[in-house]
């Protein structure tokens, strides 16, 4: 499974991806730039995106090489042996994706080939950023659902009009206090929610 969460700092994301995914999954891994993700397991970059991207990418290779890839427990290994790692990597999390996954850099090797193979790996993919506009578009194409808080500016808006006609007037009315959000299907039908309506096993 593959999603993307979009939504200005402060609309409820972050909060969403930890209480919803973070704290359900103990096998999990968090990209996290800006050192936001205490108490959960994490990689903090040591390089800056703004600063140094062709660094930052090299070393978000060395992370998937390291600690991703030995991880996962793939289809084919669980084939191989008949058996089932219980302590495998299940789910990767990349906050701020824009930084590592730019809308007009060429997308990370490493990254592609596990979004290519996240279903033969047995893993699944969240990505947040700020802005439809600032996200790689393979990521926002190949998402299983997209999750949208409150979004400004006339690009981001219309990102979303693209996808559904409707969207971007429904995300025009969302109410940012009580963090509501659209989700996406695969099919781009969306719903309103709010974390106390989403259902439970909704991605299941």
């Amino acid at each position: 499974m593959r999603i993307s969460i979009i939504g200005l700092q402060g609309s409820g994301k972050t909060h969403f991806a930890k209480r919803f995914f973070l704290q359900k999954e103990p096998y999990h891994l968090v990209f996290d730039p800006n050192n936001e993700y205490g108490g959960f397991n994490r990689y903090v970059p040591h390089t800056r995106a703004l600063e140094d991207y062709d660094t930052l990418s090299q070393e978000v290779k060395l992370m998937v090489k390291r600690l991703v890839l030995p991880n996962i427990w793939s289809i084919e290994k669980k084939a191989a042996t008949g058996k089932e790692k219980e302590k495998r990597l299940k789910l990767l999390v990349f906050d701020e994706a824009d930084l590592i996954m730019p809308s007009r850099k060429q997308f990370n090797f490493s990254l592609r080939n596990l979004w290519v193979n996240s279903r033969h790996y047995r893993l699944d993919l969240i990505t947040l950023t700020r802005r439809p506009t600032d996200l790689n578009t393979y990521v926002m194409d190949t998402s299983d659902f997209l999750i949208v808080f409150n979004i400004a500016g006339h690009n981001a808006l219309r990102v979303l009009k693209d996808i559904q006609k409707d969207a971007a007037d429904a995300v025009k009315n969302l109410n940012y206090r009580k963090y509501e959000f659209l989700v996406f299907d695969r099919a781009r039908k969306f719903e309103k929610f709010t974390l106390d309506t989403i259902a439970e096993d909704y991605f299941s």
